[in-house]
């Protein structure tokens, strides 16, 4: 099919242009459906990919421009997460250290600090926290609180009324409250059922630390080395 483009320029001088392209296009959509052209179509809003963006079924990425500066949000199918989940929480080691355990005779101004909330044992010099230890205190808010030293201390201990004991221990008033490693029973076996709780109150009013900390605890912590626990 031919147009004649003089007959065109004819009817915008005579129309105007807005009464002409109307009935230019009509005229060009006749032609085609007579001739069996092809008429594109409007574009279309796609409903399927507009709702994968929103929902999040498929991953994208889109970019907002707010003056110079570009905002990406991208989202993420479960799919995708699935590929980076997030790791669970790290299972307390009880046999082992918490951390790196430092060289306290390297060190000046110790002090001890237990939180209750926390569930740990900190070790500071000069007011720096130097290291930190995973603990169990007192079920029931058995742990006293307050200020004390750090006093005499043992490698093995065992109470048959309450059918338990633990490893190195170091007392914080006399040899009633202790640090000590988690507990054991009357074979010298860490009770399992024990030693799962760490982390969480779960004493008789002692810290528990892991068997490690509570050895290098032992050794390392100095006599009259003052505690503050709340």
């Amino acid at each position: 099919m031919k147009f004649d483009y003089t007959e065109l320029q004819q009817g915008v001088r005579r129309f105007g242009m807005p009464v002409f392209s109307a009935v230019s296009a009509l005229f060009i959509i006749v032609g085609a459906a007579r001739f069996g052209l092809a008429v594109p179509q409007p574009a279309s809003f796609d409903t399927e990919q507009s709702t994968s963006r929103t929902t999040g079924t498929a991953e994208s990425m889109t970019s907002l421009t707010a003056g110079s500066e570009t905002s990406r949000t991208i989202v993420r199918t479960p799919e995708t997460l699935n590929r980076h989940p997030v790791p669970d929480a790290q299972q307390i080691d009880w046999k082992a250290p918490t951390g790196t355990q430092p060289n306290l005779a390297d060190y000046t101004n110790l002090k001890v600090v237990v939180s209750l909330e926390r569930q740990n044992v900190e070790i500071l010099s000069n007011d720096t926290v130097i290291y930190t230890m995973t603990a169990s205190t007192g079920l029931n808010d058995t742990t006293p609180h307050g200020d004390f030293t750090i006093g005499t201390r043992g490698t093995t201990f065992y109470n048959a009324e309450e059918k338990q004991g633990a490893n190195w221990w170091t007392g914080f008033i006399k040899s009633t409250f202790l640090f000590h490693s988690v507990p054991i029973d009357a074979d010298g076996k860490y009770i399992e059922s024990e030693v799962e709780k760490l982390g969480s109150p779960a004493s008789h009013g002692c810290v528990r630390l892991t068997v490690a900390d509570a050895r290098w605890f032992f050794e390392q912590v100095p006599t009259g080395t003052p505690v503050h626990i709340s």
